[in-house]
């Protein structure tokens, strides 16, 4: 039982047990009791949770000492925490073996392997923690003499130790030696002889007579070094299996995850144990490793069922070759798991016994820690940054028991804040390599170290330590891009050669990539533990501001990632009804809306406030020194130029048709789009450059870069402008209109801003044709997604957003000089940006011709030639210029095509083609289409 009393908490997680409610005094107050859940710790004493005058007696500055703690001498306290700090030590090893042994299908990726060697033999590298054998091989009879030594001079070794087979392993690679360099003929002769090892029982003279005797006890486990050269698989394989002959076997260990579906789990059991067991026997193993968290699947009785008994027996004698196939054999059979994603580790018995008995001195440690305030006390000054930061590196590998027993015994410990303090140091300053290993699928999040971030966090003296010390906003930052970058992949869409001649591009990269929906990542929501942990930090006073001002980079970064995901493509009537939906929308949303729920916290602050650290000690992410923090205005402008980076890329993806019945005509797409009659009257040019946008080309609901941009232009007209130089952004002009005349004197801008109209209206226009039912053959998961997009609460940060756009954009256009930008006719503010949005909306919606417009082009042929040859627009290609003018093409605006290169003046008039005296068509008129139901 938990007590909450209304007044004196910082915030709504804050606590107190039943104890410490009892030994205080909250006469008056407002409390609220309930049942208190695991995954959290009382805040009595803690002055940053509660104010000081409701703490109890025990607790905070003012305690003066409870009945648990006057029994305790001074020396038995001392003891105490010498058994702590042994204790400690000992589970840091323990956790270090646990790192060890895991192995999944990412580490064989990041390792060297030789002659290109199946992955499993990299698997090697990680359960030997890149022991490299000719490191070891040196002075091997100094290092046996040492050994022996250590037991003559009264060292005792414990049990589990493994320095011989250290020596044995390099012993190992001294006979090898002339197989590393060499790997043809010796290599090759080693691979043949070990294969078929599964129905190998045969007895081998060679193999007798290897037993070596009188090895001297083990000691001390070698330290887990990188590697520093290729491996050698066989010599690995053999390491391994002497690793598991010395410590009394070898077992392979499934762990469980949220990522991977029962079937997939299944199915690689049904390889891995050759198909004997039937499903229902599988179901059950399979429910079994994720209640318990792991489970053996494989050990010495299936080993020797499929190396025989000759080669076990010959294995435990010491012999060579019978070792290096044992070895072989469990790396094969973890590469079945691990080339499916699933996360498995290969252990000896010694360390699935010492890992039962870790898990039983901690539950007595937390016991302890609970007993009296005394020995939580020592406890915690017992643990230091040398035990806490490799138990917290390796927490996402470590047995279900073991991390239970071990958050439970530090949500104990968090009750002193000189121990929250220190928790929060080391999990910053491992958060990067825990957040990647568990966005490749490792480790579960309701068993991780997430769960205690929300208890430091969400504290104004821990964060802003942290912050300045530990550059935690830098490293919540990154940690969020790296995992989102673990989900990308190429995207279908090829710029074409065309498209980069057009463009004057000459290095551009075939693909892009895209956040791809259905990676686990996504699906599974991997990246929730960093936009929480965001959450927290950014709730904190000062952070926010900070935040856009170290970190705009890399957040750019991160929603650049989202751009364009999950592209959906209009299906014609010939295609038929779709026959299986896709499910990927599921991730891409819950994506979109993740980071959208951090736009408004990322800037909510004031130009005026101050900086809550000292600004000397930090530096932005790019690594540059803080000069001071950005304006409201600067941010946006940074933010700006990061969509223009992205929309010059995106628009290499783009390219016109030609308007022929060739080509259906719904994929065809013109280079640019004709104005009304009545829009030509009132001033207007006769056409407008545009994306060529056909009806079958994808398009998505996301654009989280758009969109932030969207929110930083709100905040912008939210402040008020000030009287000063317009020189430098931001400067003494943090207003919307300020801003503006920064803006409307750029030579790129109008292209920023039409550009930027085209996605929000892309998004908006599709939306309005699935409610429409244009979309029926793409099934009735797109009105789902028409749900989420449009309606509430997520339309804030999808549909609103776009809006919001598009209202911006609009402005832009119309506060832009007719000097800076030829494609808006007229004087600045007549509103030609508001004519550019409304013809946009009549051509992307569909209702252009449906309203009774009349082309403009059509009606005024010479005046379109006219804006051709100025460069007001590109013109449309004819039949032969796609062919033949490639290289030749001009670099006009948005320049996606511009066949004509002559025209002539006596060329007659035509809906959508002008014709010379022999007929030959000479220029294409550009051209409208209305979508239909079909």
């Amino acid at each position: 039982i938990v007590g909450v009393p209304q007044p004196g908490k910082a915030d709504e997680t804050c606590v107190l047990c039943h104890n410490c409610y009892r030994r205080s005094n909250h006469e008056g107050h407002d409390v609220a009791f309930y049942h208190a859940q695991a995954g959290g710790c009382c805040d009595c004493g803690d002055p940053d949770a509660w104010d000081p005058r409701g703490f109890c007696d025990i607790h905070g500055p003012n305690a003066v000492g409870g009945g648990d703690k006057d029994g305790f001498e001074e020396e038995k306290v001392v003891f105490a925490k010498g058994c702590v700090v042994a204790v400690a030590d000992w589970l840091v090893g323990v956790s270090q073996d646990c790192d060890e042994a895991f192995c999944t299908e990412e580490d064989e990726d990041d390792c060297d392997v030789v002659d290109g060697s199946s992955g499993s033999a990299s698997l090697d590298g990680v359960l030997l923690g890149g022991l490299n054998p000719n490191e070891v091989r040196t002075d091997l009879n100094a290092a046996a003499a040492a050994a022996y030594a250590s037991v003559d001079n009264g060292h005792i070794p414990m049990e589990g130790d493994n320095i011989v087979s250290n020596i044995l392993l390099a012993d190992a690679a001294d006979t090898n030696t002339d197989t590393t360099d060499t790997m043809g003929k010796t290599e090759a002769h080693s691979s043949s002889s070990e294969s078929s090892i599964e129905h190998d029982t045969d007895f081998h003279p060679e193999m007798a007579g290897s037993v070596r005797q009188n090895r001297p006890p083990k000691l001390p486990p070698r330290k887990k070094t990188p590697p520093s050269s290729k491996k050698n698989p066989s010599s690995q394989a053999l390491a391994l299996g002497e690793k598991g002959r010395l410590n009394n076997g070898l077992f392979l260990i499934l762990h469980s995850d949220d990522v991977h579906s029962t079937e997939t789990i299944t199915s690689a059991l049904h390889e891995l144990l050759g198909g004997w067991p039937r499903d229902t026997l599988l179901s059950k193993i399979v429910k079994l490793v994720k209640s318990s968290g792991e489970l053996v699947i494989l050990g010495t009785s299936e080993l020797i069922a499929e190396c025989g008994i000759v080669t076990v027996k010959c294995w435990k004698d010491g012999d060579r070759i019978a070792t290096q196939r044992v070895g072989r054999w469990m790396l094969d059979k973890a590469h079945i798991l691990t080339k499916r994603g699933l996360s498995c580790s290969i252990k000896t018995r010694t360390q699935l016994e010492r890992e039962q008995r870790a898990s039983a001195v901690i539950s007595w440690l937390s016991v302890l820690a609970r007993s009296c305030d005394t020995l939580c006390h020592t406890m915690a000054e017992a643990i230091e940054m040398k035990h806490l930061v490799p138990l917290l590196r390796s927490d996402l590998k470590l047995s279900r028991k073991i991390t239970q027993g071990w958050h439970a015994l530090l949500l104990t410990l968090l009750a002193v804040p000189n121990f929250k303090m220190e928790l929060a140091k080391g999990y910053c300053d491992t958060y990067g390599g825990v957040t990647k290993e568990y966005a490749r699928g490792i480790g579960i999040s309701d068993c991780s170290s997430f769960t205690l971030s929300v208890q430091f966090l969400n504290r104004q003296t821990y964060v802003r330590e942290l912050a300045s010390s530990r550059q935690l906003l830098s490293r919540l930052t990154s940690a969020l891009l790296c995992t989102l970058q673990t989900a990308l992949t190429a995207a279908q869409e090829k710029i074409t050669n065309r498209a980069i001649v057009l463009l004057g591009v000459s290095q551009v990269s075939p693909v892009t990539k895209v956040l791809n929906p259905l990676h686990p990542v996504l699906s599974h929501r991997r990246y929730s533990p960093c936009i929480s942990d965001l959450k927290c930090v950014l709730n904190v006073a000062g952070m926010a501001r900070m935040f856009a001002s170290t970190c705009l980079d890399t957040w750019i970064h991160c929603l650049a990632t989202g751009q364009g995901m999950d592209k959906q493509i209009w299906r014609s009537p010939n295609q038929g009804h779709v026959e299986t939906e896709p499910r990927g929308w599921v991730g891409a949303f819950n994506c979109s809306i993740s980071l959208g729920s951090l736009f408004e916290r990322v800037l909510a602050w004031e130009d005026g406030d101050e900086s809550p650290i000292d600004l000397t000690k930090s530096t932005s992410d790019s690594g540059q020194p803080l000069n001071g923090l950005l304006t409201c205005a600067q941010i946006t402008h940074q933010v700006l130029k990061g969509v223009h980076l992205w929309q010059q890329i995106e628009i290499l993806h783009y390219t016109t048709t030609t308007n022929i019945s060739s080509i259906p005509a719904h994929a065809r797409c013109s280079a640019s789009l004709p104005y009304s009659t009545v829009h030509a009257k009132h001033g207007t040019y006769l056409a407008q450059p545009a994306l060529p946008i056909s009806q079958m080309e994808p398009w998505s609901f996301h654009y989280p870069l758009h969109r932030f941009l969207a929110v930083c232009f709100r905040e912008v007209a939210r402040r008020s402008d000030e009287v000063g130089s317009i020189d430098s952004i931001g400067a003494n002009n943090d207003g919307l209109s300020a801003w503006m005349e920064n803006m409307r004197n750029s030579a790129n801008a109008g292209k920023v801003w039409r550009v930027m109209m085209e996605f929000p209206i892309f998004s908006l226009s599709r939306a309005a044709q699935i409610r429409a039912e244009l979309w029926k053959r793409n099934g009735p998961g797109m009105k789902d997604q028409v749900l989420n997009y449009a309606e509430p609460p997520f339309c804030r940060a999808l549909r609103d957003a776009d809006l919001t756009l598009l209202q911006f954009a609009t402005l832009g256009l119309n506060s832009m000089n007719h000097d800076t930008d030829r494609h808006l006719p007229g004087e600045t503010g007549c509103g030609n940006g508001t004519a550019y949005l409304i013809n946009l909306l009549l051509h992307r919606f569909g209702v252009f011709d449906f309203a009774g417009f009349g082309k403009a082009p059509t009606r005024d042929f010479v005046g379109y030639s006219r804006e051709i040859k100025e460069g007001i627009y590109p013109g449309e290609p004819s039949c032969t210029s796609i062919e033949s003018s490639d290289h030749n093409l001009p670099n006009t605006d948005l320049s996606f095509a511009s066949a004509a290169e002559s025209i002539d003046s006596n060329l007659t008039h035509g809906d959508s083609a002008v014709s010379s005296s022999d007929g030959v068509p000479l220029m294409v008129l550009p051209w409208t289409y209305s979508p239909s139901r079909g």
